[in-house]
């Protein structure tokens, strides 16, 4: 393999697709915009419906059948300052109307003084409604044992108070929930662009005639591959940068946001919105994702070599973005994910877990340096079986196989 013509084959692809300004704004520009309003759009929604879930009055359907005690209603009817009351209102089957979506929370006060929370807990603000009320009983439940054993020690024994000391870093609590956006959203326009580029310059030259007439040159296939690897590995790189630089911006942005502690006492974890990348997260960060545009390059443009046309190639191609897309699903046990080791070993998925990682200030040297092994390793390999792909017979009919 002759470097020179590595080179030479990486400048030959490149330089078309630069000159297009269409590809630089689509690919290299637009993610400063797309990006930032994927990352901020959903957290900042659901924050401004935790502010007024924790303040607005809301319906409680309470069974008819077993009215509230005076003290009960009294405050669930005043509510907290950290959390608002509701409007009480009796109906035959509190199940039924919260079903119904009549009432976002229900309540049955029992004979046995048994107190039954109905609510749908699937949705987001079934959970807030449920947490919300669940502060007012507590504070209930301590008036109760008040009157029974008094203000003193006895008390503070029947009902010792209980603190919450979160342990997460500094850049977690900023996350939040929001925290699976980033890896996917990422790791879904790094694809894209990759896709594109590498099957330009594979299916597309071949679809062009470009690609027989590079293969009747004295270069060797190995360059050839090898170029078009790091041609498409490249644009990964650039699309890596404006990427991170959009994860940046979108951290700027998000700091000059309100804080989201204040209007979320409804939840119980924070919605957050804000990216404190620290320099190992910066890192990390921008290290998984250049192996990533690597290994999507190698494979893309293997399997570009293999397909007739863009059109097969593409139509194939969708199932790795659904297994991408998929793979999101698996962020949703990232904690227990990153814990073990082996799944540093999956190639795509590790990038995407060491990706959330890098976010939250969490990846560990070992987790960086597998993720980085194992993919640039396959890289290696589906450039190999690229350069194997590249025989003449298959590319030009009629052709000797060499």
């Amino acid at each position: 393999m002759n470097f020179k013509h590595v080179l030479n084959v990486v400048r030959g692809d490149l330089w078309p697709l630069l000159k297009e300004r269409g590809y630089v704004r689509k690919f290299l520009l637009l993610p400063l915009i797309v990006i930032p309003l994927s990352l901020l759009a959903t957290p900042l929604a659901l924050r401004l419906a935790a502010a007024d879930n924790s303040e607005a009055p809301a319906i409680l359907a309470v069974d008819e059948a077993h009215p509230l005690p005076a003290s009960l209603q009294r405050v669930l009817t005043d509510g907290l300052p950290s959390a608002g009351g509701f409007v009480i209102l009796p109906v035959a089957n509190p199940e039924a109307y919260v079903a119904e979506r009549k009432a976002p929370i229900g309540l049955r006060y029992g004979a046995d003084g048994r107190i039954d929370v109905i609510a749908r807990q699937t949705t987001v603000g079934g959970a807030a409604m449920v947490k919300r009320l669940g502060t007012l009983l507590s504070f209930y439940q301590a008036q109760q044992l008040a009157e029974v054993l008094g203000d003193g020690a006895a008390l503070r024994a029947a009902a010792p108070e209980v603190r919450v000391v979160d342990a997460a870093t500094p850049a977690e609590k900023a996350l939040g929930a929001m925290a699976f956006l980033i890896p996917m959203v990422v790791v879904i326009w790094l694809l894209n662009t990759v896709e594109h580029t590498a099957l330009e310059i594979s299916a597309g030259d071949r679809e062009r005639g470009t690609l027989e007439t590079l293969l009747l040159t004295p270069v060797s296939r190995e360059s050839v591959a090898f170029g078009k690897v790091l041609a498409a590995g490249a644009v990964g790189l650039v699309a890596s940068l404006s990427a991170w630089l959009a994860v940046v911006v979108t951290g700027w942005i998000s700091r000059l946001l309100p804080e989201s502690d204040a209007s979320l006492s409804s939840f119980d974890m924070p919605i957050g919105g804000q990216i404190l990348l620290t320099p190992w997260g910066t890192f990390g960060f921008f290290t998984v994702m250049i192996t990533l545009g690597l290994l999507f390059a190698a494979f893309i443009l293997w399997f570009g070599l293999l397909s007739d046309s863009m059109r097969d190639a593409r139509m194939r191609l969708t199932a790795l973005g659904l297994m991408i897309m998929l793979s999101g699903l698996g962020l949703q046990f990232s904690d227990a994910l990153a814990s073990e080791g082996w799944i540093y070993l999956v190639p795509v998925l590790n990038g995407v877990v060491a990706l959330l990682e890098a976010a939250k200030s969490t990846l560990t040297p070992t987790a960086l340096a597998t993720t980085v092994a194992v993919n640039t390793a396959l890289a290696g390999l589906f450039a190999s079986l690229a350069a194997r792909a590249l025989v003449r017979g298959r590319i030009l009919p009629g052709s000797p196989q060499v």
